[in-house]
C-alpha cells in the first residue's frame, strides 16, 4: 500500500499546462511543478502516508502554490487528497477527462502500475478544478 500510495504521489503532479490569458502571470513553470512533487514525495517518506494526506489536502498548506498543487488518488483512481477541491476526496475521477479530452487519471495509474514513476502531461484549466463535484 505504501508503494502505491507514493506511486500515486509521484503522479500528483499539477496543472502543469494551465496557463490561460487571465492566469498567464500567475502560473507555476513546469520546474516548479517538478519541485513541488519532489517536495511533498519526501514529505510522505518523512511523515507517512496520514500525515501526508491530511497536509496535502489543506487549501492553505504548504502544497498549494498559485495554480499548483497536490492531489494523490489510489490505483483505482479515487482522490485520496486534493489542495484545492476537497469536494471530491473519496470519489473515483478516472474516467476524468482535460481539455482536450485526454483521459489522463487512467494513462497516470497505467503509467505507475506498469513503471512505478514517470510524468504526464496533461491540459488543466485550474478554474476547472473548482467546478468538480
Amino acid at each position: 500500500m505504501r508503494r502505491h500510495f507514493l506511486l500515486a504521489l509521484l503522479f500528483a503532479t499539477q496543472c502543469l499546462t494551465c496557463i490561460t490569458p487571465s492566469y498567464a502571470g500567475d502560473s507555476g513553470t513546469p520546474a516548479e511543478a517538478q519541485a513541488l512533487v519532489k517536495k511533498a514525495v519526501a514529505f510522505a517518506k518523512a511523515n507517512g502516508k496520514q500525515k501526508a494526506i491530511d497536509e496535502f489536502n489543506k487549501a492553505k498548506g504548504s502544497f498549494v502554490d498559485r495554480d499548483l498543487y497536490i492531489f494523490v488518488l489510489d490505483k483505482e483512481g479515487v482522490t485520496l487528497a486534493n489542495g484545492v477541491n476537497p469536494k471530491i476526496v473519496g470519489k473515483n475521477v478516472m474516467d476524468m477527462r482535460d481539455t482536450d479530452g485526454k483521459s489522463f487519471i487512467k494513462e497516470i495509474t497505467k503509467l505507475s502500475e506498469e513503471k512505478g514513476e514517470g510524468w504526464v502531461d496533461y491540459k488543466w484549466h485550474y478554474q476547472d478544478c473548482f467546478l468538480l463535484k
